[in-house]
């Protein structure tokens, strides 16, 4: 009988890698790999349960990298050996209310191009109001087959009404990004995942972010598109051999 390994006793969890060549499976069916796929890896217990996804990439700022851990489960997970990142020092524009007010304005005529750009597997709303219902006064959602994830920004203001004015003088941005967690049982919960603040002089970061986002879920769609085509046309041609 062979000795059992780490993977095996649980000591270490075992890494999946997403991306084989040009061909992803994270979800068990095979499809060809979109940019996002890359560098992702799962982390499953001896179980086959999957804690946790990570991926790393180049930071915002001129060095260093950013990691991003998706995790699956409610269990605590400690991050050790990952350095501060440097403090930044700059000068910011003075925060008076036509420049935060200019800058609002801005970031939603970006986010609507964004919108624009992706409108064929995402969809984009500035109507919400978060007073009365989730998300956030922005916010985007897959186009097709909604499932809860989502990527949500709110206006903050000094009075929580104060949004319903013609022009309203935002202070910062809270956004929230949502999505798919396993669960214990072998099912899927919507839980978030990440969030922060952005004030106005840091607008283009949001910005960035959401356009991440909606560019990620576009090409996701679309790759799950083009599985179920071919997968079609499989069917098709299986049960009218002579159109081949």
């Amino acid at each position: 009988m062979s000795e059992l390994t780490p993977y095996d006793t649980g000591a270490r969890l075992e890494p999946q890698v997403w991306v084989h060549g040009a061909v992803t499976s994270p979800n068990g069916d095979a499809r060809t790999a979109v940019p996002g796929d890359f560098g992702r890896v799962d982390f499953d217990n001896d179980e086959s349960a999957t804690i946790a996804t990570v991926y790393i990439e180049p930071a915002t700022a001129s060095t260093g990298f950013t990691l991003h851990i998706t995790q699956h489960t409610d269990d605590y997970l400690h991050v050790v050996g990952a350095q501060e990142p440097p403090v930044v020092q700059r000068e910011d524009p003075p925060q008076d209310p036509d420049y935060c007010v200019q800058q609002g304005l801005h970031l939603m005529d970006r986010l609507q191009r964004v919108g624009e750009e992706f409108d064929d597997h995402v969809f984009f709303t500035f109507e919400g109001d978060p007073n009365a219902f989730e998300p956030g006064h922005m916010y985007f959602v897959p186009a097709a087959g909604r499932d809860g994830s989502c990527f949500a920004v709110e206006e903050r203001y000094a009075s929580p009404t104060e949004w319903t004015e013609y022009q309203p003088v935002p202070l910062c941005w809270d956004w929230f990004e949502y999505g798919p967690a396993r669960t214990p049982e072998g099912g899927t919960v919507m839980r978030l995942q990440a969030q922060g603040t952005t004030v106005p002089s840091d607008i283009e970061r949001l910005i960035e972010r959401a356009r991440s986002w909606a560019s990620e879920h576009a090409e996701r769609a679309a790759a799950a598109e083009a599985l179920e085509r071919s997968r079609f046309l499989a069917r098709y041609h299986a049960a009218n051999p002579r159109t081949l």
